[in-house]
């Protein structure tokens, strides 16, 4: 059957979606977007606590530690797989979720007890399951103990965790999902703009069809700036970078960069509790009919670059039952 996907893509697939309307396929089961501030924050804190629990059983000596902040990252990442999964299920379109610096699985808040679940885990667990998994880490403990946690969750001949740089990776990557016909949803969380590069992802975007989801550290790009030429070019591809007289001059200069492998550029500007600055950025096709699935994106942003979002430990000690009651007066009913 000939199709034109959500991403404005046409090809052959098998699958039947006769007279399914459009909008009814991209707005499909995308998840509640209008709840009020602090319910939203409590259900999804709920959410990583409950998917943390058979995870942090395997191992659990070996993880990675970030800050509290880093949940707001996991809530992007399970909330576009919300929107993405059930559109291409809908239509019959097998998915691959990519995890280029996927870490442990486990991430431990710092200064707490508390764990969070790594973000493969939050992907594929947010009630829609991918049809295959791809995990990239250079860390041998890492990627060993990350296998075993994704053994735990899923068969395995539907996952695959390489051990190396994304680099080195991209290729064999790239074959799989063109072998299994599939699209792609593909998070790019890196350790440091050390394990950053242009190259993987203009060939990731430009081999197939497929969202991305990055992390972009403005502060720490712009720590940089303009003497490490090397970090630069590497994470622009090119010296389009020069001539940014601020951080957000710069990660304007990079979004515009990231127009030339998807039209639409969505980023989310957040705030963590150390007034650091980073963004969340989703890079889309558009579509023939405008791409009305981002709705869903903005209201997100409305969350998390909310006075909630500075508060995400509260959230995290209510929900793991470290703190049984809002403290701040902004979010009191």
């Amino acid at each position: 059957m000939r199709y034109c996907d959500v991403q404005g893509n046409c090809g052959d697939v098998e699958g039947d979606w006769d007279g399914l309307e459009e909008d009814e396929v991209q707005l499909h089961d995308v998840g509640e977007f209008y709840m009020d501030s602090p319910d939203w924050f409590l259900k999804h804190s709920k959410l990583l606590r409950d998917l943390v629990k058979p995870i942090s059983m395997i191992n659990p000596d070996c993880s990675n530690e970030y800050r509290a902040h880093t949940a707001l990252k996991l809530f992007c990442v399970g909330y576009w797989s919300q929107v993405f999964s059930p559109i291409m299920k809908k239509i019959g379109i097998p998915t691959v979720y990519i995890d280029l610096c996927s870490g442990s699985g486990l991430t431990k808040v710092t200064g707490s007890d508390k764990f969070l679940p790594g973000s493969p885990f939050v992907a594929d667990a947010y009630g829609n399951i991918f049809d295959y998994v791809i995990c990239v880490d250079n860390d041998p403990q890492y990627a060993n103990v990350l296998t075993k946690r994704l053994s735990a969750v899923r068969k395995p001949d539907s996952f695959k965790v390489f051990c190396c740089d994304n680099q080195d990776a991209i290729g064999e990557i790239i074959e799989i999902v063109k072998s299994k016909r599939a699209m792609f949803f593909c998070f790019y969380d890196p350790h440091g703009f050390d394990g950053f590069s242009w190259n993987v992802l203009e060939k990731l975007a430009s081999s197939l069809n497929g969202d991305l989801l990055l992390t972009w550290f403005e502060h720490g790009l712009w720590r940089n700036y303009p003497h490490n030429e090397i970090i630069l070019n590497r994470v622009f591809g090119d010296d389009s970078w020069k001539g940014a007289k601020s951080s957000e001059e710069l990660t304007t200069k990079f979004c515009v960069r990231l127009s030339s492998i998807r039209a639409l550029i969505k980023p989310i500007e957040i705030v963590d509790e150390s007034k650091t600055v980073y963004h969340q950025i989703l890079c889309v096709k558009e579509t023939p009919a405008g791409s009305p699935f981002l709705r869903a994106w903005d209201d997100l942003r409305g969350y998390l670059e909310s006075e909630g979002a500075r508060a995400t430990e509260m959230w995290l000690d209510i929900a793991y039952e470290k703190q049984t009651q809002l403290f701040d007066p902004k979010f009191e009913r």
